[in-house]
């Protein structure tokens, strides 16, 4: 594995200063370099005339035997003498085509014996569009090897001190329809299937808040607009007149496209969660590339061009540099077994692997073809699909997540529902023996008697304050009957009149303080913190024997907190033999809500008790 990676670091520095080559081409076949008479010469400035044509000494031009012909970052331009007869022997061409969109100056002749028969405008992405021989985004120039069979084309191209490359292509009329049919429907579909997976991001963000999908849409589309200037797609359509921007807009998407990217590994793997220092790593080293990118795209202005090849260069470098620093720490976290990590190392291996083969025939390693020559797209494909992958495959897992939790959360809100029905239950049941125990027997004694009482003036009387005795019981336990206090008062006068009982039915001086963010909790919850309070303040009053007691009610939603501390007699906390039934109650039902039940012995005498949970349905809903 450590020879495995030391390689890779390797082969991505030797890749960063590679320089793109010659290739020339007719009929899709790479031309005998060494018999076809082809020459070169570098030339100072980008004098393009017809006169600097001419005056090119003839010992300049140098025989062209391989395509290992170094031109990126020449200061000087490539001139290329190509005889026709050398083409015409792999078959008849109409179409003389230059498959790089961005090349600065560019132009073309055709020279006999005697002088110029031919010549085409100057063009070049450094002129608007317009300048263009035939309106297409690579260069294509209609030149009949039956016309000009005896005759040689002369190329010259400037691109000086910049990464260059130079496909010559020679093609008849239905080859090269039959190629622009096929660039349009692959980059058709190329383009469309990003840019619908960028569409899914937006919506899953939209959809679930997850910042993931949202940095993943940023950088498919970065990737859309670097696709867009590479093609020259951008340069048709958005801006044919103003070619100046073709030196920046390119290596500025492709450079912006890694801090999204980075952003995205780091949410996928949730470095913040299992790796924190690893996370804060990566935020310096985004830090470190956003200043390095401003201050190279604000100098870049400045329109001087040794500064903007020395930022290319630096792109160069530190792109490569990023991409390794994402594919280690991937290997890193599937190592740890972090999940989702096998996805993203995967993808970044893919995408090394496909830049080093792209490079590596650009410098004639290894046999040059369809597949090299795209190779940086196929890495661009194979990330997009890995990585769209992935991130269906999060989904299905978080939605299962999702589920289970759904389905946990049901069980636990029956759980709730079940206790707090069966406390009604109790609630009931002791209003009915009380009812029957106390308001039944006096209205047992009223019946006897008012049938032996006579209907004297003291006997009206002692009738009269029988029932008056009977209403107030009937009175008192309606209070006691919480969903009816709660449904009239709502939750705070509730425990304000159980706390008034309590001061009256007893000597203890009580301090109730309410603290509230919100207008009134689901009924549900009010139910519940109402039976909590009630049942600690019963156990103080039947158990603690205290005189003081504090009641501290605090609702921030969605967080609930009970705190309850009375001067008695307390009780010995680890002993849990001696908590009640109505203390093990609230314990249980606490337990069901994922709160804390909390008791301590006060620092003299008396107990403190602490309740914590948080409502899991906000306030203000509809109850259910």
């Amino acid at each position: 594995m450590t020879k495995g990676l030391i390689l890779f670091v390797l082969c991505i520095f030797l890749c960063a200063g590679t320089n793109a080559q010659i290739n020339i081409d007719a009929g899709g076949r790479e031309l005998n370099y060494a018999d076809a008479g082809i020459q070169y010469a570098f030339i100072e400035g980008d004098d393009f005339s017809d006169t600097a044509l001419w005056q090119i000494p003839p010992q300049s031009w140098v025989p062209l035997t391989a395509n290992k012909l170094v031109i990126s970052y020449n200061p000087k331009s490539i001139w290329l003498k190509i005889p026709v007869s050398a083409i015409a022997a792999y078959g008849r061409f109409d179409i003389l085509e230059i498959k790089n969109p961005h090349i600065n100056f560019l132009r073309v002749w055709i020279k006999g014996e005697k002088g110029i028969k031919k010549s085409f405008p100057l063009t070049g992405d450094h002129l608007p569009f317009a300048k263009k021989t035939l309106p297409e985004r690579n260069f294509s120039f209609p030149i009949s090897s039956v016309e000009y069979r005896n005759d040689t084309i002369v190329i010259a191209a400037e691109k000086r001190n910049t990464p260059f490359s130079l496909p010559v292509s020679f093609t008849d009329n239905a080859g090269h329809v039959q190629y622009l049919q096929l660039f349009m429907i692959f980059w058709g579909v190329l383009v469309g299937f990003v840019m619908m997976l960028m569409l899914i991001n937006v919506y899953l963000f939209v959809g679930s808040k997850e910042i993931v999908y949202l940095w993943y849409g940023l950088y498919l589309f970065f990737i859309l607009c670097y696709m867009g200037t590479d093609t020259g797609m951008f340069f048709e359509y958005l801006y044919p007149n103003l070619p100046q921007l073709n030196d920046l807009i390119r290596p500025f998407f492709f450079s912006l496209s890694m801090i999204p990217l980075l952003l995205f590994i780091s949410s996928l793997l949730e470095l913040r969660t299992y790796l924190p220092k690893l996370h804060r790593l990566n935020y310096i080293i985004l830090f470190i590339y956003v200043a390095v990118f401003v201050v190279a795209f604000a100098t870049c202005f400045s329109g001087y061009p040794p500064l903007y090849q020395f930022w290319l260069r630096v792109q160069s470098v530190l792109s490569p540099l990023v991409l390794m620093l994402f594919l280690l720490e991937s290997i890193y976290c599937v190592w740890l077994n972090i999940r989702f990590a096998m996805f993203a190392m995967v993808a970044f291996i893919a995408i090394v692997t496909c830049i080093i083969l792209f490079s590596v025939s650009q410098n004639g390693l290894i046999p040059s073809n369809g597949f090299t020559n795209n190779a940086h797209y196929v890495a661009i494909i194979l990330d997009v699909l890995i990585v769209a992958f992935s991130l269906v495959y999060r989904y299905k897992i978080f939605k299962e997540e999702s589920k289970a939790m759904r389905e946990k959360y049901f069980q636990q809100q029956d759980k709730i529902f079940n206790e707090t029905a069966m406390w009604q239950q109790q609630e009931m049941q002791r209003m009915s023996s009380l009812l029957h125990d106390s308001i039944g027997g006096d209205i047992g004694i009223l019946r006897l008697k008012t049938d032996t009482m006579e209907l004297t003036e003291e006997g009206r009387k002692n009738l009269s304050g029988l029932i008056h005795r009977i209403g107030d019981e009937v009175r008192h336990m309606s209070h006691q009957f919480s969903p009816l206090l709660l449904k009239e008062r709502g939750l705070r006068g509730a425990l304000e009149e159980i706390v008034r009982r309590m001061r009256e039915e007893s000597e203890m001086t009580i301090q109730f303080d309410w603290l509230e963010d919100c207008d009134n909790p689901k009924f549900k919850y009010q139910l519940i913190i109402y039976r909590i309070v009630q049942e600690l303040l019963q156990n103080i009053k039947k158990h603690a024997s205290a005189t003081e007691v504090i009641i501290q009610v605090i609702i921030d939603a969605p967080y609930v907190v009970i705190y309850v501390e009375d001067n008695g007699t307390g009780y010995v906390v680890s002993d849990d033999l001696k908590i009640g039934i109505g203390l093990k109650s609230i314990r249980h039902l606490v337990a069901l809500l994922n709160g804390r039940f909390v008791m301590n012995q006060g620092e003299e005498n008396g107990l403190i008790v602490s309740v914590e949970f948080e409502m899991t349905e906000l306030v203000n809903e509809a109850d259910d």
